[in-house]
């Protein structure tokens, strides 16, 4: 009997970890909105399809069974931000990437990826802010402390994808708790004014949310948990 027990503790303790694991411990990548020299040896950015519609660079990242894409111009600016579904769990690393010429009209904003696949963006479950006229989805996940993930969307693209906190350093986790799956205590109301995100409700101080950079990390945040690119 001892001897079965022991090899149980030996199994549990060998046991490869689980993805949820292996995902936590991978760096978030954030597309940068105007990189002055962007690394074009990234296995990230793809080549372009001979018949692409659109002349713009495919900058990805795979998010299970999703693909997260940054739709970059001939300068690498002004980057529109795609969440892909991406059902054949084929890794298109280095596939050439586009919009080609011949999309189905039902297809216009999706992505083909080498020969054949066509995957389309979508809107994860969110909350709606904002009012009937401008409204956003957001989305978002506690990375580290007082800092999220955040990704906000107007339509199919995402008007924000990146990492946030309180803009005066006060803590929000009694609206955002650890995920928009798990919240914080408190519903709450937002709004997007193209700069900040406001998080308020009645009885609490409204909560100004602002976009961090690279350079704006303190000295205690883990490094490698963030990693901008191209």
């Amino acid at each position: 009997m001892l001897k079965i027990l022991f090899l149980l503790c030996l199994f549990c303790c060998v046991t490869p970890p689980t993805f949820a694991a292996e995902e936590a411990a991978m760096p978030y990548i954030i597309f940068r909105d105007e990189p002055q020299n962007p690394d074009l040896t990234l296995p990230n950015i793809h080549p372009k399809i001979s018949d692409t519609r659109n002349d713009y660079h495919v900058v990805s990242v795979k998010e299970r069974n999703r693909v997260r894409v940054a739709l970059y111009d001939e300068s690498f600016r002004g980057p529109r931000r795609l969440l892909l579904q991406n059902p054949t769990g084929q890794d298109l690393t280095g596939l050439p990437a586009g919009n080609p010429q011949d999309a189905p009209r039902d297809n216009e904003e999706g992505i083909r990826f080498g020969d054949n696949i066509m995957l389309k963006p979508f809107v994860e479950p969110s909350k709606t802010i904002g009012s009937p006229e401008w409204p956003n989805q957001l989305w978002w996940r506690r990375l580290h402390g007082n800092y999220y993930i955040v990704r906000l969307y107007r339509g199919e693209s995402m008007l924000r994808d990146g990492l946030f906190t309180e803009k005066s350093g006060r803590d929000c986790s009694v609206f955002w708790g650890e995920s928009f799956e798990n919240p914080g205590k408190v519903d709450f109301c937002a709004t997007f004014l193209g700069a900040e995100i406001d998080l308020f409700a009645s009885g609490y101080p409204v909560m100004y949310l602002v976009s961090v950079d690279g350079k704006d990390l303190p000295a205690d945040f883990p490094k490698g948990l963030v990693r901008w690119i191209p």
